[in-house]
């Protein structure tokens, strides 16, 4: 998985692996994930803390899975459509600004930690064993993401299409304007796109992929974008006065040799 992860990204991932787990590069190390484990069966929770205690599960044909070195990881829609409406309700969606705002930000954190807690909690006395296995503090509430985050995920976007665009067809730059972004971001924030997170780009991602290739494709060699061509992507008011997104291709100008 890591081998994936771009180079300069890497060592940040290798912190926070380390941080949480004490691994370290060489390693071997396995994960093992369950999505919604709130909608297992309490048999599941059982073979779970059996698993637990022996660090091992035998299997029918004779044979053993070993789980040395293994982090079982667990997630949880709990309390989700709740937290959702709690924090817009509150205007904390993209909530951010000076010290004290940042104080009650984090106060009214902390007591939804508390409320999805005691959500966990309920749903668990079917098996409050495995519960009380995990840990209270083992347990991460992720809250929904704020502008700086959704910001943060389109610029790799961005880097990772300009990469593909330089290999592929041999682009020079994928130039995106501030106002362009900002178009994104309003996009992953609009309430009736808010539960996609960030795969609401992948729309706006799709607009500006026809329209590239729809340069790529030109037959007049004035329009069609070349390899060493730079693409922008901008914003425009079309004919219904609404705003969208334009690509339009810019042709660098030769530079002058430099004299001996």
């Amino acid at each position: 998985m890591l081998r994936e992860v771009k180079a300069e990204h890497r060592l940040a991932v290798y912190e926070k692996i380390q941080k949480l787990t004490g691994w370290t590069p060489g390693d071997n190390i396995s994960i093992v994930l369950f999505d919604e484990i709130e909608k297992a069966s309490v048999f599941v929770y059982q073979v779970l803390l059996k698993v637990f205690d022996d660090g091992c599960f035998p299997l029918l044909n004779g044979e053993t899975t070993i789980f040395k070195n293994t982090i079982f990881c667990f997630t949880s829609n709990l309390y989700g459509l709740e937290l959702m409406k709690e924090i817009s309700g509150r205007g904390l969606v993209g909530f951010r600004g000076k010290a004290a705002d940042y104080s009650v930000r984090e106060k009214f954190k902390n007591q939804l930690y508390k409320e999805v807690l005691a959500e966990v909690e309920k749903r668990f006395r079917v098996c409050p064993e495995f519960f009380a296995r995990i840990g209270k503090e083992n347990m991460v509430v992720c809250y929904p993401l704020e502008e700086e985050h959704y910001l943060e995920i389109l610029n790799l976007r961005i880097d990772e299409y300009e990469s593909a665009l330089m290999v592929e067809y041999g682009l020079g730059r994928l130039i995106v304007s501030g106002a362009a972004r900002n178009f994104f971001i309003r996009e992953a924030l609009d309430p009736l796109n808010r539960a996609l997170g960030v795969r609401a780009f992948n729309r706006v991602f799709d607009d500006v992929k026809r329209a590239v290739s729809i340069l790529l494709d030109q037959d007049d060699e004035s329009n069609k974008l070349i390899p060493g061509d730079w693409a922008f992507v901008e914003i425009a008011i079309n004919k219904a006065g609404e705003e969208e997104l334009i690509v339009r291709r810019k042709r660098p100008e030769p530079t002058a040799p430099v004299p001996h």
